[in-house]
């Protein structure tokens, strides 16, 4: 035995050189480097990474997860002592129903709530309406605060956590052992909700009560949230995602340094709130990108980072989720989380599958909360620090994402920094061309959403919102119709603010209302939430809405000539093409002569025909065919799957009545709705 080889060394070591010729041999010449793929963040993904591509950033591969920079970990232990936290969100409306929702999670080993309020200004309205103090005795009752986290998100802060307070006091809890967050970032609710106030004093007072407040009444939680959601769910890309969000971080540390509070304390209450998007490497690359910049504009400000603890909660994005078959959402948000397991995230929340579609239901609930404690109890995930690090692909990616995002963010804070760049549209502008790009790839095609706008679930027609009613019995919410200001035109008296909040009479919209009249705001261009499926959910409503008026889905039958091989592929895209638009899609069996065909149009009378062959073949059939419909049947739509080479015979067909091509460069959204507008 103490002479025998290790058995791989019978093997001479392949080399890059050599799997470079045989790539080329199976690509026949072809140089593998056309595999590679362009991201949308302007990086160059290669075919195959090797150990030389980590040898050329060994500022990153020789990272250590907790410690600085924090690239692999703000946790020593990775989650071999505490596993990420699973966070269930609660958005009920009735205060009670939300109560027996926590109730249900607690019973199923859940201990963190993210409990949304309500805004008047959210549609649809999965919040929670709180009011009065009356409202949170509802929400709370029987609920042992000593042994579950909150999370609060609102656009009103203050008020919510006062009446927190008063509830707390009134319970005989002492609000200074409570540990929480609350989801609130001021200047990313302004570019939201389109405004700014005329003067910075306002902002800096907000900030000021915000700091004092929490310093008074709750030590233990962290209250500065940091929201990049604001620009992925609004169609940004990474590297937009992670630049702008470092500005936004910067232009606090900026504010308070002008307050002259200490930056160690603000960074101590700061916390990322991040969207998990679809592709796994790019956004395990995010994550750490994010915790890789902070430390190094920390140390930029000349902050100590050994004790800083870098918190990332991690949500599923909301972007990516369709009300069409909205099973599939269950898949993504799999996916998802485990991307923001292996990214090393701290807390997370896993977005409703029905989101969009439902009220909160126990259904959904137990299906979130399981996507999480599968993978927590069943998958050793937590067996290993990092074990994503050292891959020689998402180190690299990561660099590279970490370097470009830091050019962007430079080139912002050169322009005069976060403000000043969302007064003067620069970040808006960036991330509106980016969403309009997404769009444009989903519309042709060449961005997937499996069941929306590929592979679509004809008999899946449960896509509307349905009304959420709130029993206003329930609740002492009267539907407040306020504009969501949450700035004060001077610090508040914490103290007075306190007792004034105890008061059985006290609630949230009317103070909020007293405050925002003595603010002047000014407007910016709002980045407003995008969802990729809607252009198609309105595609299937328009085929809803034919549905019920002629009592029948229109009818979109397909015509192939010549043999399988002839007609196949374009019978598979054209069926495909308008499925998506909710079409009902007849597959007929192939003709050989234009009159059979025509016979089986009159017999079917579909509003739309869809010819289905080879190009050299259409010149046989398609003119002679097309003058017939269009004299018998005038209001059939005809359509051709595929593109003529020349404009010759694309007039040809056009001369003799062909209404619309469609092939793989066809905008999809755009051709379906002119043809709705058609029948």
């Amino acid at each position: 035995m103490e002479n025998s080889k290790f058995f791989f060394e019978e093997f001479s070591p392949s080399r890059y050189k050599d799997w470079l010729e045989e790539a080329k041999k199976s690509l026949k010449g072809k140089d593998p480097e056309s595999l590679a793929s362009h991201l949308d963040e302007g990086i160059t993904v290669k075919p195959l990474y090797t150990i030389s591509d980590l040898e050329q950033i060994p500022e990153v591969s020789s990272e250590f997860p907790g410690l600085p920079r924090f690239l692999r970990s703000s946790n020593i232990s990775g989650y071999r002592v505490q596993p990420w936290h699973i966070v269930q969100r609660i958005d009920t409306p009735e205060p009670s129903k939300a109560n027996s929702f926590i109730h249900q999670e607690i019973n199923s080993g859940i201990s963190e709530f993210l409990l949304k309020h309500l805004d008047p200004q959210t549609t649809p309205r999965r919040a929670i309406a709180i009011e009065t103090l009356k409202d949170f005795e509802k929400l709370l009752q029987n609920v042992n605060l000593r042994n579950i986290n909150l999370h609060f998100e609102t656009s009103h802060p203050l008020e919510l956590l006062a009446l927190f307070y008063a509830f707390l006091n009134r319970t005989g809890i002492e609000p200074q052992t409570i540990s929480g967050r609350v989801h609130f970032d001021l200047l990313s609710h302004c570019l939201g909700n389109g405004y700014l106030p005329k003067s910075l004093s306002e902002i800096e007072n907000f900030l000021v009560s915000m700091f004092n407040f929490f310093a008074e009444t709750f030590p233990k939680f962290k209250f500065l949230l940091i929201d990049a959601t604001t620009f992925y769910e609004s169609g940004s890309n990474s590297l937009q995602e992670v630049a702008f969000t470092m500005n936004l971080a910067v232009e606090y540390l900026r504010l308070f340094n002008k307050l002259n509070i200490p930056l160690e304390k603000v960074i101590e209450k700061m916390f990322f709130k991040v969207s998990i998007g679809s592709d796994i490497f790019l956004n395990l690359a995010k994550l750490r990108a994010i915790r890789l910049l902070w430390a190094t504009i920390l140390e930029a400000f000349e902050i100590e980072t050994e004790q800083v603890d870098i918190q990332i909660y991690a949500v599923t994005n909301k972007r990516n989720k369709s009300k069409l078959d909205a099973y599939v959402n269950m898949l993504r948000n799999s996916c998802e989380t485990i991307t923001a397991i292996l990214g090393s995230a701290n807390y997370i929340e896993v977005t409703p599958y029905d989101y969009f579609l439902d009220e909160q239901n126990e259904f959904s609930a137990r299906n979130t909360r399981n996507t999480q404690l599968v993978l927590l109890e069943e998958h050793n995930l937590t067996d290993t620090i990092d074990p994503a690090g050292g891959s020689w692909y998402l180190e690299t990616l990561t660099f590279e994402l970490a370097r470009k995002s830091l050019e962007l963010f430079k080139e912002v804070e050169s322009k005069g920094g976060f403000i000043e760049c969302i007064m003067n549209n620069f970040i808006q502008n960036s991330v509106l061309e980016n969403q309009r790009k997404i769009l444009s790839e989903l519309t042709k095609r060449e961005r997937i959403l499996i069941g929306t706008n590929k592979y679509p679930n004809p008999s899946d027609d449960k896509f509307k919102i349905p009304e959420v009613e709130i029993d206003l019995n329930d609740s002492q919410t009267q539907s407040p119709s306020l504009k969501s200001i949450p700035f004060f035109a001077e610090p508040i008296d914490i103290r007075t603010f306190i007792k004034e909040a105890s008061n059985e009479n006290f609630s949230i919209s009317s103070f909020a209302t007293q405050s925002s009249l003595k603010v002047e705001t000014h407007s910016i261009t709002p980045l407003t939430p995008m969802r990729e499926a809607e252009p198609f959910e309105a595609l299937r409503l328009r085929a809803s809405t034919y549905q019920k008026r002629y009592g029948k889905l229109p009818v979109a039958l397909l015509m192939p000539f010549g043999k399988v091989a002839d007609f196949k592929a374009r019978v598979d895209f054209s069926h495909d093409f308008f499925a998506i638009g909710g079409f009902e899609v007849i597959e007929s069996s192939p003709f050989e002569t234009v009159e059979e065909a025509f016979q089986k149009i009159l017999a079917t009378l579909p509003q739309v025909v869809v010819f289905c062959s080879k190009n050299e073949f259409y010149p046989n059939f398609v003119p002679q065919l097309t003058a017939l419909i269009k004299k018998a049947k005038p209001l059939i739509v005809t359509v051709l799957a595929g593109l003529p080479k020349n404009d010759e015979e694309i007039n040809l067909y056009k001369n003799v009545g062909l209404d619309f091509f469609i092939h793989f460069k066809s905008d999809t959204v755009d051709t379906l709705n002119k043809i709705f507008d058609s029948i």
